[in-house]
């Protein structure tokens, strides 16, 4: 049995818009059940079959779809059969002496991990699936009316007499706590808190978190070292990390041609999903790096598709330690290994020593202005943005 919830297209819709449906199919029978739902064509994303942020009751629809997603999830899972049970299930009535199932704390998880895979958001797919693999081998299957302080609070211990370190359990509760407000932003289930009080003890010290970073003599060093093949391609690859305000590796793994532009290069972060662009200038040492590398659409050849990324990433990592090592770098201000955020905090470290105003780092780092008190501030001239940028990464035009 196949059963799926669909933005039917019409040619002639309602005043209220097209109308979402359950589609339910078997061995050649097929039903549809009707959601009292609506939405126009311009509001709807018919890959995901969610309402998109158009939608004037997004936040009302999307919980009801993504309700009775997980509904759909349940009875397929079950491998129901009785069109008629299905249909009592779905439409939110309560079967002969048999309550529906309320939501299921992983369940939900599932569906959230599936929509970031479709938003080609794979980290953090990946991040969310680790975080229910820990807590549900503590837990076993878990309703969110029963999802309570005492619960997190057994799996921070347990995972405390493991051996486990407080900054990963410390990580595993913000992903728990972040799929837990998206539930609640969703309608899927009242806030009841449940994570009040559960980090206690687990905050790490200032010092143990200190952002690690390269001096500008270590740069230095990286800029004149003579190196070739797959070593000089890390080289550039991680230069231009810092030069460009210290983005992401995959942002600048993911640089196209089309995206510089009379002497300035657009970059969108990847981390930022709502099409946040911003742009820097092509400086001479930015110049002198992507002379070397031909790509017609891509600059840098390497495939783009996730598993790709993902190997080149842990091979980019092991080589920025054989490099670290070959010239005898020192990571400030513990020491440790050479890696891929380094340019970045190097980037905001230097700009931080040469006084530069924050809301300045903001901009040329890619922050999202996301504040009100931000939003609101005109942002610095290209032209100032420039000269800050050449002073950090001691650069001409």
């Amino acid at each position: 049995m196949k059963i799926t919830l669909i933005l039917l297209r019409k040619k002639k819709p309602y005043k209220k818009g097209n109308p979402v449906v359950i589609n339910i199919v078997d061995r050649g029978r097929q039903k549809r059940i009707a959601t009292n739902l609506f939405s126009q064509p311009e509001h709807w994303d018919f890959v995901t079959q969610l309402p998109n942020a158009l939608h004037p009751e997004y936040h009302e629809v999307f919980s009801e779809v993504v309700n009775l997603k997980l509904k759909i999830r349940e009875l397929t899972s079950d491998k129901e059969t009785d069109f008629k049970k299905i249909e009592i299930v779905l439409k939110g009535r309560r079967a002969e002496n048999n309550e529906i199932n309320t939501i299921d704390f992983f369940s939900f998880t599932d569906t959230l991990i599936e929509e970031k895979k479709r938003l080609n958001k794979h980290s953090n797919a990946i991040v969310y699936n680790t975080a229910k693999i820990q807590f549900s081998n503590y837990t076993g299957a878990l309703e969110f009316k029963d999802l309570d302080y005492n619960i997190l609070l057994g799996f921070v211990q347990q995972k405390q007499k493991d051996g486990l370190k407080n900054t990963s359990i410390h990580n595993y509760l913000r992903t728990l706590r972040a799929i837990y407000n998206q539930a609640v932003l969703r309608g899927v289930t009242e806030d009841k808190k449940p994570f009040t009080g559960v980090f206690n003890g687990l905050k790490v010290r200032s010092h143990q978190m200190r952002k690690k970073y390269l001096t500008l003599e270590s740069i230095a060093k990286i800029e004149n070292a003579s190196f070739t093949g797959a070593m000089d391609g890390v080289r550039d690859l991680f230069l231009l990390q810092f030069y460009l305000g210290g983005q992401d590796l995959i942002d600048v793994y993911n640089l196209k041609r089309g995206d510089i532009e009379n002497n300035r290069i657009f970059i969108k972060r990847a981390k930022i999903a709502n099409g946040y662009q911003f742009d820097l200038l092509m400086s001479n040492k930015i110049r002198q790096i992507l002379k070397k590398y031909n790509g017609s659409n891509f600059i840098f050849p390497h495939r783009k598709d996730f598993k790709g990324y993902v190997t080149f990433r842990r091979r980019y990592g092991r080589y920025l330690i054989d490099m670290q090592k070959r010239l005898d770098i020192k990571v400030q201000p513990l020491e440790g290994n050479l890696s891929i955020k380094i340019a970045r905090h190097t980037f905001a470290n230097i700009g931080k020593r040469l006084g530069v105003e924050e809301d300045m780092l903001r901009e040329l780092m890619g922050h999202e202005r996301d504040d009100i008190d931000n939003f609101y501030k005109d942002k610095f001239p290209e032209e100032e943005r420039d000269l800050v940028q050449l002073k950090i990464i001691n650069d001409t035009k």
